[in-house]
């Protein structure tokens, strides 16, 4: 057997096998043989017919079976003998029997690049902050209220602190119901900021057991569809005054006031923009890290990432099981920089946790243990069990350990409040558009076949920088995205 092992990149590998007749015939004769015992051939009885006569009837599928077994076998051999590890499954990409009864087959296959001295000491980040606004403390106050309301039923909507159980029956052109086409029991809060205007002033003044008929837009285009509406029920809405007595009940503390509970408030909104803008700093670390290193990742790992993506958008439809029009081209296009991204990502991080010798030990399964048992309500003696014999929860602390070693040899390069930066990105982005705008318009004149002024100079590419990261590093458990709504 020859074999010609040749590299077709940075971790691309194929090998051009050549069997000669001799060396192909023993995987065809084996397969006649056993075609042999089992087939059945008229005229003979099952095992005795002559090879000859078997070769003649089955030897296009003999080849085939016979080529197969020819690739496995000398690819096996030869990667075992060369001490060669292939990343992911190795493929056939040529195969061809030749004149004089041998075989000629290329199998490609990738490797894991080889990753070494990462820098991963002083990378520049920006760090976002946020300043809580008396009317976000407001906001939540309000959200609290509306958490610890009362309600009671009455007969009549006064106001608009009542919500409204409705029936909503689909009437056709002629103005009857369409039957079985009814929408039983919506609760229809009448303060909503939601709450279609027109209905809440069908609504407004009505009585239990009362039927409004209305026109309410289809949400798709400029139509309409007639409903009519009976009102089930009819609850007012009282929300708690702001008082001791709720700040103590927010608080959980006895003798809390007002102030108090806002200060809780205050600190629980700072929190949630710390946790988060911090998941952007560590992410901003992680780009940067992979764009200081050319690290080419295999397609196989690249496709592992797609398709635990894949199985995470199968849990959205019905069963688990996509629907035979999901879009699975664009899913790949969108998805796939991301899967990218994080490929690289595990490549570097793994290159870390091995040169600077990062363990799990006992100490960080016993205090992950105490987290979790306490948000889980179990023992933490019980999760600890589990979590040393779980390989995924080793790889979690690996990861959170080496993501918590890129931060501490970070460098700040600014710290900016959050509506700041954003304002920056609007301008980044806007300038983008304008100067692709520019370069359509000198695309444009150029292709004048009259032009009436020359253009010098180019316009230079304008990064769009994106609010957020587009995606997670799944194995440091990171968060997509880093922005808050406000």
């Amino acid at each position: 057997m020859e074999a010609t092992l040749k590299e077709t990149g940075s971790i691309g590998r194929e090998i051009h096998f050549t069997l000669t007749a001799e060396e192909f015939e023993p995987y065809k004769t084996e397969h006649y043989k056993k075609i042999q015992q089992r087939a059945n051939i008229k005229g003979f009885r099952k095992g005795t017919a002559p090879l000859s006569l078997v070769k003649k009837l089955y030897g296009t599928s003999v080849n085939e079976e016979a080529a197969e077994e020819a690739v496995q076998k000398s690819f096996g051999g030869y990667a075992e003998e060369q001490n060669i590890q292939p990343f992911g499954t190795p493929y056939v990409s040529e195969i061809k029997h030749s004149e004089d009864g041998g075989l000629e087959f290329v199998v490609q296959y990738e490797i894991l690049p080889e990753v070494s001295d990462v820098n991963f000491k002083g990378l520049k980040g920006t760090k976002l902050y946020h300043v809580v606004t008396p009317e976000e403390i407001e906001k939540e106050i309000e959200w609290l209220r509306e958490r610890h309301r009362t309600e009671e039923t009455v007969d009549t909507i006064a106001d608009e602190n009542h919500v409204a159980v409705v029936d909503f029956q689909k009437l056709d052109e002629s103005g009857l119901p369409i039957i079985g086409d009814v929408s039983k029991d919506i609760p229809v809060t009448l303060k909503s900021e939601h709450i279609n205007p027109e209905l809440k002033e069908k609504l407004m003044g009505k009585k239990l057991d009362d039927k409004v008929r209305i026109e309410l837009p289809t949400g798709e285009d400029e139509g309409h569809i007639p409903y009519e509406l009976t009102i089930n029920d009819i609850k007012l809405v009282m929300l708690p005054e702001v008082n001791e007595e709720f700040a103590s009940k927010i608080t959980g503390e006895e003798g809390s006031d007002v102030e108090d509970m806002k200060d809780m408030i205050k600190q629980s909104i700072e929190a949630e923009y710390e946790g988060q803008y911090g998941r952007f700093f560590r992410d901003t670390l992680v780009d940067k890290l992979i764009d200081a290193h050319n690290v080419e990742a295999p397609n196989a790992l690249v496709g592992q990432i797609l398709t635990s993506y894949l199985d995470d958008e199968k849990r959205n439809f019905k069963d688990g099981k996509l629907p035979e029009d999901f879009p699975m081209n664009q899913f790949y296009a969108e998805r796939g920089p991301g899967a990218m991204r994080i490929a690289r990502w595990l490549l570097l991080r793994d290159q870390i946790i091995e040169s600077e010798d990062i363990t799990a030990t006992e100490e960080d399964y016993e205090a992950l243990a105490q987290i979790d048992a306490e948000r889980l309500g179990m023992e933490v003696s019980t999760l600890l069990d589990y979590y040393k014999e779980n390989n995924e929860v080793e790889q979690r602390i690996l990861a959170e350990k080496v993501m918590q070693l890129l931060v501490d040899y970070a460098e700040v390069e600014e710290e900016i409040e959050d509506k700041e930066w954003e304002r920056i990105q609007k301008e980044k982005a806007a300038a983008a558009s304008a100067e692709a705008t520019s370069s359509e318009e000198v695309e444009s004149d150029s292709n004048d076949p009259h032009p009436t002024e020359t253009i010098e100079g180019t316009i230079d590419d304008v990064e769009i920088v994106e609010e957020g990261t587009e995606e997670t590093v799944a194995a440091s458990e990171e968060s997509e995205g880093t922005e808050k709504e406000s």
